[in-house]
């Protein structure tokens, strides 16, 4: 659409490819949160209801989604800076390590730190592609 304006008012075309890099970058992040978020909102119940109103058929994807998403951030990896800014905002280390579990990831909080690391990571990024 931009793209057709662009061309019928003979302004300067755009180049869109930085979108699709900052997309390709924040993916595995975006569906990391999405994932603990999911978690949060469930887990509790799931923890705590009667066994046999539990429904692996919910569970079960749920957890898989979120540690294959999980291990999708850790692989693209993130500079060691801004696992320092992860540390020093939560006050836990979420570098990996082969120390990190899962378990430790939730019992250390990192729900309640989400929605400001999500857009600190954002503004990071922003700023490495206004570099290139």
């Amino acid at each position: 659409m931009y793209k057709e304006r662009e061309i019928l008012f003979n302004n300067t075309r755009t180049d869109w490819s930085k979108i699709q890099e900052l997309e390709y970058l924040l993916q595995p992040y975006y569906h990391m949160w999405i994932g603990l978020v999911r978690w949060n909102t469930n887990s509790k119940e799931w923890l705590e209801s009667g066994f046999n109103k539990l429904n692996g058929n919910e569970i079960d994807p749920t957890i898989t989604e979120l540690i294959k998403n999980f291990n999708s951030a850790l692989t693209r990896g993130l500079k060691d800076r801004y696992w320092g800014e992860i540390t020093k905002k939560t006050g836990f280390n979420y570098t990996p390590h082969e120390g990190l579990t899962f378990q430790n990831i939730l019992d250390q909080g990192m729900i309640k730190h989400l929605f400001d690391l999500e857009m600190e990571y954002i503004t990071y990024i922003t700023s490495i592609l206004r570099m290139d």
